[in-house]
């Protein structure tokens, strides 16, 4: 004989409630949702709240990885286009006191010594 009292109902369902245990028989989604109410909130949980991206150990692994030439990010081809076209645009240039032909003659021969 599997008859529970009335008493012995009322304690189970008190103690359910005392302890934060779903008191009556409940479906998955419904247990679902008492999950994520019983959770601590994400503004009060540690985890959520004191964790910080480990900036200064992923900086120190992309730079490996750069030194390496393993990889290599879009700022740096940029970088290099820049560099190169500065450079490029530097040699146009005439110093101060000299004419502008008389500079470009010394390129081309300069130019035709090194291609010898």
């Amino acid at each position: 004989m599997s008859l529970i009292s009335n008493y012995a109902k009322r304690m189970a369902l008190l103690s359910a409630r005392i302890f934060g245990e779903v008191s009556r028989p409940t479906n998955k989604k419904s247990m679902r949702v008492v999950q994520l109410f019983s959770d601590l909130p994400h503004d009060l949980n540690p985890e959520v709240v004191a964790w910080y991206p480990p900036h200064h150990q992923l900086t120190t692994l992309m730079f490996r990885l750069r030194m390496h030439g393993l990889y290599r990010g879009r700022a740096s081809g940029l970088q290099r286009r820049n560099e190169t076209s500065s450079q490029a645009a530097r040699q146009g240039q005439t110093e101060k006191g000299r004419r502008k032909a008389s500079h470009v003659g010394e390129e081309v021969t300069h130019l035709l010594t090194v291609s010898r």
